[in-house]
């Protein structure tokens, strides 16, 4: 039965969700599961939600027009938030991973574990992709700057309504680094800005595009981000790590040494 067939029907569409609770070898439940409501592009939709052995289930039942990565976002937040209540209960830091999803019409999703918007998965990382790598393992090792935006990097693609404030987050750990013992005053922070513009090569107007998003979310405000404004995101906080981390071996060479032979991505 198709989507417009099971309407006329009277019978609403339904998308089943897969995923884990990490980490997995603790076997978490949640039983009873619970019900809710979500309001998806002024459409309620009822959602049931059940935890067995770190297993996650969700279904969601009622109309949905848009993408399915951009539900998959919204659902993960809600579904991470119910984790979170479940974490909050053992005092214990969990992680939700939407695994597929089945949507009305029977075709299966299969969701990557990176963000595929900027690269295809599955693939191998390309030689001058592991010497970033390496510059940057070993970048973090010395830098806390590096270390926070990494950080704040894994975390946007991990929570997609906050990625665009931990993308600014993190071209704000660079730009600290940039001060190099300054106090960050005004005239110390715009000299610290138009260095990392200078370095990274990009234009004040792609930074100060992030600025509303980020500051809202900083004070608890919840944004709908999409996933073109994602990608948009992330590619130019990676843009600025990555050069840093360049810039800061050409002025210490013995920083990340990226001409040694890679190391291929399995070790």
């Amino acid at each position: 039965m198709t989507v417009d067939e099971s309407i006329a029907a009277g019978s609403e569409p339904r998308f089943v969700f897969t995923g884990r609770i990490h980490p997995e070898r603790y076997g978490w439940h949640l039983d009873p599961g619970f019900e809710g409501n979500m309001i998806l592009e002024g459409h309620r939709m009822k959602m049931t939600l059940s935890i067995h052995r770190a297993q996650l289930s969700i279904q969601l039942v009622g109309r949905y027009e848009g993408g399915i990565a951009d539900l998959k976002n919204r659902l993960q937040d809600i579904a991470q938030g119910a984790v979170d209540a479940l974490g909050f209960g053992y005092v214990a830091g969990l992680e939700v991973e939407i695994v597929s999803c089945v949507d009305p019409r029977g075709q299966q999703s299969l969701f990557a574990p990176c963000f595929d918007r900027l690269r295809p998965w599955p693939s191998e990382l390309r030689p001058n992709e592991v010497a970033d790598v390496r510059l940057l393992a070993i970048a973090a090792g010395e830098s806390f700057g590096i270390r926070a935006a990494l950080a704040d990097l894994r975390q946007a693609v991990r929570a997609p309504a906050d990625t665009l404030f931990y993308s600014y987050r993190a071209v704000e750990s660079i730009r600290q680094e940039l001060l190099v013992g300054a106090a960050d005053d005004a005239s110390a922070r715009r000299d610290s800005w138009d260095e990392l513009r200078r370095m990274a090569g990009v234009e004040e107007d792609d930074i100060r595009w992030l600025v509303p998003a980020a500051t809202a979310r900083r004070h608890g405000q919840l944004l709908d981000v999409h996933e073109d404004d994602r990608a948009r995101a992330m590619a130019l906080a990676r843009q600025v790590v990555v050069a840093y981390a360049r810039a800061a071996r050409r002025n210490d060479p013995t920083v990340g040494d990226a001409s040694d032979p890679p190391a291929g991505a399995g070790g």
